[in-house]
Formats: C-alpha cells, sequence, structure tokens
C-alpha cells in the first residue's frame, strides 16, 4: 500500500485536480444559470485556480518524496560499493 508512495500522491493529484475543476465548472455554469452572477464566476475562476494551486502544491510533494527515495537508494548502493572496495582493499594488503 506504501509502496511508491510519491506516484500515488502525484496521480492522486491529478485526480483531484480533475475532479474539483470539473465541480466548480459546473457549479459555476450552473449557478450563473440561475441568475447568481457573482457567485457563479467565483465559482468559475476561484474554484479552478484553487482546484489547479492545490494540484501543483500536492504533485510537487509527490515528486520531492520521490526524489528522496531515490536519493536514498542511490546513496545506500555508494554505501554498499564504498564497503565492498574497502572490504577488497583490507584483503589485500
Amino acid at each position: 500500500m506504501f509502496d511508491y508512495i510519491g506516484d500515488k500522491i502525484k496521480k492522486i493529484a491529478i485526480i483531484q485536480l480533475i475532479i474539483i475543476g470539473l465541480g466548480s465548472v459546473i457549479g459555476g455554469i450552473v449557478c450563473l444559470a440561475e441568475g447568481l452572477t457573482g457567485i457563479g464566476l467565483a465559482l468559475l475562476i476561484g474554484g479552478v485556480l484553487d482546484a489547479l494551486l492545490n494540484a501543483f502544491l500536492l504533485y510537487g510533494f509527490g515528486q520531492l518524496i520521490e526524489d528522496t527515495q531515490f536519493n536514498r537508494y542511490t546513496n545506500e548502493q555508494i554505501l554498499k560499493q564504498m564497503k565492498t572496495a574497502e572490504e577488497t582493499k583490507k584483503s589485500a594488503q
């Protein structure tokens, strides 16, 4: 469940953007059709911008987690290689 969590967070960000964005557009259109111009425009503009901003932040967080996991894996591999080289050097002496 928690394997590759960074990728899952990024996918959730995209899904959230689509759902909230579509909801804001539909809600805005309904409000405009009902004659609630101020609320309709606020939903259309503000809702979509809010969804986009939230998606950027959540997607960026997922990317940060992915990069951190990659760096950790790479550092572990480097440490293993250094340890192997050190043991080889000691056995050669």
